[in-house]
C-alpha cells in the first residue's frame, strides 16, 4: 500500500481504443485532410501499422505526440511474440484488438502529465483517478472539427468511431 499511494508517475502513455474496420491508410487519408495547420503539425509513417503526428515546436514544453495504430496487427509483430506467448487468454486479447485503432498520447514529463490530465500533483492515484480525456482535447487541436464536417469522403462507420472516440458526447 505505502509504494502505491507515494509512488509519482514522471510520464505516461495514454491510449484509447476505438473499433475502425477500415485500413490505416484511409485513416490517414481522412485526418490528414482535417488537419488544422499542417505547418504546426507533421504526420509520418509509425511502424508499418499506423502514424504518428508530433507538432511543430521548438519548445518541449509544448510537444505532443500523437500515435495511431493498428493494436490487432501490432500485438502479431516479431517483438511482442514472447508477450503473446505468455498471455494465458490469447484468443481473447487477440478477439478485443480486432479492428481497433489504438489513440496514444505520450505525456513527456510531469508538467504534461499533470497540466494533460488535469490535476494538481503526479502522485499514482491522482493520475488513476483522472477524469480528464487528453487524447480529445489534443485530436480537437490537431483536427478541424469543420473540415470533417464538410469532407464527403467519411462514410456513416467513420463518423460512429469518432463517436465513439469522444464517448458519444457531442457537445465535447
Amino acid at each position: 500500500d505505502g509504494v502505491i499511494l507515494s509512488a509519482e508517475v514522471v510520464l505516461c502513455d495514454v491510449t484509447m481504443d476505438v473499433e475502425y474496420p477500415f485500413s490505416m491508410a484511409d485513416v490517414k487519408k481522412h485526418l490528414r485532410a482535417s488537419t488544422t495547420n499542417n505547418y504546426k503539425w507533421s504526420i509520418k509513417n509509425y511502424s508499418n501499422n499506423g502514424f504518428v503526428i508530433i507538432n511543430n515546436v521548438t519548445n518541449s514544453k509544448y510537444y505532443k505526440r500523437f500515435i495511431l495504430y493498428d493494436k490487432e496487427k501490432e500485438l502479431h509483430k516479431a517483438n511482442n511474440r514472447d508477450f503473446m506467448d505468455w498471455v494465458s487468454e490469447k484468443d481473447n486479447l487477440e478477439s478485443y484488438y480486432k479492428s481497433k485503432v489504438r489513440f496514444e498520447l505520450n505525456l513527456l514529463n510531469v508538467k504534461q502529465v499533470k497540466r494533460n490530465l488535469d490535476i494538481q500533483d503526479n502522485k499514482l492515484m491522482t493520475v488513476l483517478q483522472s477524469k480528464s480525456n487528453p487524447i480529445l482535447t489534443v485530436f480537437d487541436l490537431i483536427f478541424n472539427e469543420d473540415k470533417i464536417k464538410t469532407t464527403t469522403v467519411y462514410s456513416k462507420l467513420d463518423k460512429l468511431a469518432l463517436l465513439e472516440l469522444c464517448d458519444y458526447d457531442l457537445q465535447a
